[in-house]
């Protein structure tokens, strides 16, 4: 091997084994809100979790080693590929969530992001409610209906607003408008609260600011990761949306 193909493979070891390694800090941010509100729920009590529109499989991957004694169902419209073979507690299904018909089959439900992409959410919270065994559990994060005043113009993510228009089609709600078509539903709200805020929206501008300068975003890297861990513990007035709810 050359000297400068060396070179390369201690550069892409040492960006992958720090900091410094490229995350989507939009999904880094939702990770630690949903690590931090799984430290709160009775995860040993759990024998059967539902992964609503899993995507990738990157959450139902983690909750596999996090909960090993449970049975994790990863389910989406088009099944995510791995790179390594599945968990053997985790099963993935292709399946659409406006036609969940399961009755009191999950312990907990969680659902990130995911609502905003599909018509008529309101009847996948109440699939959600009739799937739940009783007092199981509800992770619910969303954007919002508002919008906060960017930090930097908007004309520099006119990319990222035009797919959002074209993407963002399900209904979206104000935390009192959520938590409040949760209870009519028949849930009970166990904590709600805004997400990124300032520090977290500074950290995804700048992420998004960088998408094609990449050299600039691996030197950045540690300061949006420092941003996103500071944004967690506030508590901001608008934002994204959290909710757990118990049926």
């Amino acid at each position: 091997m050359s000297i400068k193909n060396q070179f390369i493979v201690i550069r892409r070891a040492f960006i992958s084994a720090t900091c410094f390694r490229p995350v989507h800090i939009g999904q880094y941010i939702r990770g630690l809100h949903f690590r931090r509100q799984c430290q709160r729920l009775p995860l040993r009590q759990f024998r059967r979790i539902l992964d609503a529109g899993c995507g990738d499989g990157s959450y139902a991957l983690r909750m596999t080693r996090l909960c090993p004694w449970a049975k994790i169902e990863a389910m989406d419209l088009t099944l995510p590929t791995f790179t390594a073979d599945t968990p053997s507690n985790m099963s993935v299904n292709e399946g659409d969530l406006r036609q969940l018909k399961n009755e009191e089959q999950y312990d907990f439900i969680y659902c990130i992001d995911v609502l905003e992409h599909i018509r008529d959410n309101q009847q996948i919270l109440r699939n959600f409610h009739q799937a739940l065994g009783r007092e199981g559990y509800l992770f619910l994060h969303m954007p919002s209906d508002t919008l906060d005043q960017r930090i930097f113009p908007d004309r520099f993510f006119r990319h990222f607003d035009n797919w959002a228009d074209h993407e963002h089609v399900g209904e979206q709600y104000s935390l009192p408008e959520l938590t409040l078509l949760l209870t009519q539903t028949g849930f009970s709200i166990c904590h709600a609260q805004y997400t990124f805020g300032r520090l977290g929206s500074l950290a995804w501008e700048l992420d998004r600011l960088t998408d094609k300068h990449w050299r600039t975003k691996i030197m950045l890297m540690p300061i949006l990761k420092l941003l996103a861990r500071l944004s967690v513990p506030t508590r901001p007035r608008r934002g994204s949306l959290l909710v757990v709810a118990q049926k």
